[in-house]
């Protein structure tokens, strides 16, 4: 087996500007931020693949205007996209109560609320006063909207572009926020490019004590 030697000093300055451009923070394949009891968080405006991930309970969920939600694309208070769920009842009493969640998608305006998705759900999601997760995940302009107790369920997959903005989380009622999670798969262009200047490595050089 041969090693290669580079010895010629063009070569070397590109080959550890790639090295530091692979191992900077925003090389990393995977960027995740948490935020506990956040209400609103900024997103990156470079991501290739974005998900989103808010976790809260009802603090009394009594099937009377209980809902709580993701919203997005939030050119104002008046229009955004929105992903939301609340929970009906078949009967009110402890004997017919038969609950299940419906998780609503749509687009909402000054003027009309465009319903794109309606899903009830019965199973994997807690109907009274537990947590539950709501997630969004982008894939281009392409969004699968997941919702569960424990594990993630995909309830449907619409067609609406990846923010780049904020993202909050939207309520009719008092909820306990436990968690709001943001991950996201920074632009290939920008993984490969090489952030470190030529006089920047020059500097390096001058105040490396290693012989190499």
């Amino acid at each position: 087996m041969r090693l290669l030697t580079i010895t010629h000093p063009i070569m070397i300055r590109l080959l550890i500007a790639l090295l530091l451009s692979l191992t900077a923070p925003e090389g990393i394949a995977q960027i995740r931020e948490y935020c506990t009891t956040a209400r609103q968080i900024a997103l990156p405006d470079t991501a290739q693949c974005l998900a989103i991930e808010a976790r809260a309970a009802f603090k009394k969920n009594n099937l009377r205007n209980n809902c709580w939600g993701i919203a997005w694309n939030r050119t104002d208070p008046d229009h955004y996209h929105f992903a939301t769920i609340h929970c009906e009842s078949s009967g009110y009493d402890d004997i017919l109560d038969s609950r299940h969640m419906i998780v609503t998608i749509g687009q909402h305006s000054a003027t009309e609320r465009i319903i794109l998705s309606s899903t009830r759900l019965s199973r994997g999601i807690d109907l009274y006063n537990g947590f539950n997760s709501l997630a969004v995940e982008w894939e281009g302009d392409s969004a699968t909207i997941l919702v569960g107790s424990g594990n993630l369920i995909p309830v449907a997959t619409i067609a609406t572009p990846c923010p780049s903005d904020t993202v909050a989380i939207i309520s009719e009622c008092d909820i306990n926020v436990g968690l709001m999670v943001v991950e996201h798969t920074p632009l290939t262009a920008s993984l490969s490019t090489p952030r470190t200047t030529a006089s920047q490595l020059d500097s390096i050089f001058a105040s490396s004590t290693d012989p190499i």
